[in-house]
């Protein structure tokens, strides 16, 4: 039959059926139970909060882990809702919610936003950006051209020292950030730093700075104006210039001919993600590619399975990854299923699908929850060097939403993440770099991205590991020693006319993915090994023979530098083995 323009709804549960063609149709859903959003919103302030509480108290994820009292948070801020109900002050209520939330150090908790105290309170600035380097130093990263702190003769680059006569350092820390809670300290910090130079409009602050070249202070009082210049710049520079057209993989080949991917997102539409992400291991793979740098430095996350299985284009065997718990009403506890199929584990695609070159994956703080899953994956048994300035956000788990009072939701850590061991991996922490690119006044000035060049140095088979000596060797010795993450210890081994030897690098079951190398004295790589092929070591040379006498220098490490633990280097005489 015709319809006329516009939407129709059919029901299907009349005999033969019906159109429903009304301003505002009804149709009933079917849920199971759990489906729908806990609802406290019909409840008084007060009681909304003694609620979520109890609610918290009993299902957020991490409460022994991140040490939170709940008893003594619920008395220190029932007061404050007490009030609100009292006076029904729904501005108070939200105020209350929100500075109660701030309380847990968990990014993945979320609550009122209240526009009009943000704007003002955060209002007012200089025109200015600021950040802090390894050793200590705030300096001035942007400068916007006529603004107040450039009319005052700030320059960029300056190092400011104090704000209002006290130490920046002890300013910044006192801060609230006003897209507070974070989990880790690195993302707080970021964090604060911005928020540390926004005042209400017309608040009057007084700076002391050193521009670059001085070496005594100067003081001068800046007046807080109306400043969306450095706020914008701020969310620019955080957010990498993204402008939500970007595809959820894109990619590019570099003119070193290795390939720069980077996924922007778990969240947008799975299959095209799988599409493009297949579309670009097959070009790498059919075009020889080397090296691939897999930029993940603006992923905030998404579908943590997703995020997984796109890491197992890296891999040959169907790792275990991780699993997870959430709190059980019958048990009154996390319950972690013990049946192995429920862990999250790596399904392998086709072999021709499979990625076995060099790879870099790029994080940052704005990595966050499943692309953390990613990184952390890439991490296992050295896959990828992990290459930042910073760990990733530390957003380690699942959540849920629920209803309070106001049409507020709340958002908190329902799921607990754990790695194959059962310990919690991500929360509170992040995923390190492996290869840490150093917070200073040439980095964070440079013209290029660090970054992407630390990634493409270690691609190139450059390192930033520590060398250690470890003393001289002969054939027949073997010797023992422990690796710390991020260092390579050296042998040099004294060989003779006819000397016939192996050589084996590794630990009796293999657990710390090592790598021989074997260099000559000018510093030429004359070998390298990851896996002797018998399995007799973790790494290694077999049947090696020399005609002449000659020095060689053995160099033992890890995996992108990235494992610690204990070694055994042997090499074996077959010689005295005839």
């Amino acid at each position: 039959m015709r319809l006329p323009q516009g939407y129709t709804v059919v029901d299907l549960d009349t005999d033969p059926f019906t159109f429903d063609r009304s301003q505002n149709p009804v149709v009933d859903l079917i849920e199971p139970e759990g489906a729908a959003l806990e609802d406290f919103s019909g409840m008084s302030y007060l009681d909304a909060f003694d609620a979520m509480v109890d609610k918290l108290r009993r299902e957020y994820a991490f409460t022994e882990y991140k040490s939170i009292d709940w008893d003594a948070l619920h008395a220190a801020f029932r007061p404050h809702f007490e009030a609100a109900t009292r006076n029904r002050d729904s501005l108070a209520y939200r105020r209350a919610l929100r500075d109660f939330l701030w309380q847990i150090p968990d990014g993945h908790v979320s609550g009122p936003f209240i526009f009009e105290d943000f704007q003002r309170n955060v209002a007012g600035g200089f025109g200015m950006l600021i950040r802090e380097t390894d050793d200590g130093r705030v300096l001035v990263t942007y400068l916007a051209p006529g603004s107040e702190a450039a009319r005052a003769g700030i320059a960029l680059r300056a190092e400011i020292v104090e704000i209002n006569g006290r130490p920046v350092s002890d300013v910044v820390s006192e801060v609230m950030p006003w897209t507070s809670p974070f989990s880790t300290t690195h993302n707080l910090r970021l964090n604060q730093l911005r928020d540390a130079i926004r005042f209400p409009l017309n608040t009057r602050v007084e700076i002391a700075y050193k521009n670059p070249g001085d070496a005594t202070s100067n003081v001068v009082t800046l007046v807080a104006s109306a400043d969306t210049d450095s706020w914008a710049e701020w969310w620019r520079r955080f957010s990498g210039g993204t402008t939500g057209y970007e595809l959820p993989v894109e990619y590019e080949v570099l003119d070193n001919g290795y390939v720069y991917a980077s996924i922007y997102s778990f969240l947008d539409n799975d299959l095209l993600a799988i599409q493009l992400w297949e579309r670009m291991i097959q070009m790498v793979n059919g075009n020889g590619v080397t090296g691939l740098v897999i930029d993940m430095r603006q992923n905030s996350g998404g579908n943590p399975f997703l995020a997984e299985q796109m890491a197992a284009y890296f891999f040959d065997e169907p790792l275990v990854v991780g699993g997870r718990g959430i709190y059980n009403e019958e048990l009154g506890e996390f319950y972690f299923d013990p049946d192995p199929n429920a862990q999250a584990r790596l399904i392998l695609p086709p072999e021709n699908l499979r990625f076995r070159g060099k790879v870099a994956v790029l994080i940052g703080p704005n990595c966050a929850s499943a692309c953390e899953r990613f990184a952390y994956d890439m991490s296992l048994q050295g896959r990828a060097a992990i290459v930042g300035y910073y760990p990733t956000a530390g957003l380690g788990g699942g959540v849920e939403d629920f209803l309070m009072p106001g049409n507020e939701t709340v958002r908190f850590t329902k799921v607990r993440s754990v790695d194959a061991e059962g310990n919690i991996h991500i929360e509170g922490k992040g995923v390190a770099p492996t290869i840490r690119v150093p917070v200073t006044e040439a980095t964070l000035f440079a013209e290029d991205d660090p970054v992407l060049a630390a990634a493409i140095a270690y691609l190139d088979g450059e390192t930033t590991a520590r060398v250690a000596m470890g003393g001289a060797l002969a054939v027949g010795d073997r010797i023992s020693g422990v690796l710390e993450q991020g260092q390579r210890v050296r042998y040099v081994l004294r060989l003779k006319a006819g000397d016939a030897f192996s050589i084996y690098l590794g630990d009796e079951a293999c657990t710390l993915d090592t790598v021989l190398r074997v260099y000559s004295t000018d510093e030429q790589l004359l070998g390298e090994n990851d896996d002797v092929e018998d399995g007799k070591a973790c790494s290694g040379f077999e049947g090696l023979g020399v005609g002449e006498s000659m020095v060689v220098i053995l160099e033992v490490g890890t995996s992108n530098d990235a494992l610690a633990g204990a070694y055994v280097l042997d090499i074996v005489d077959l010689n005295a083995e005839q």
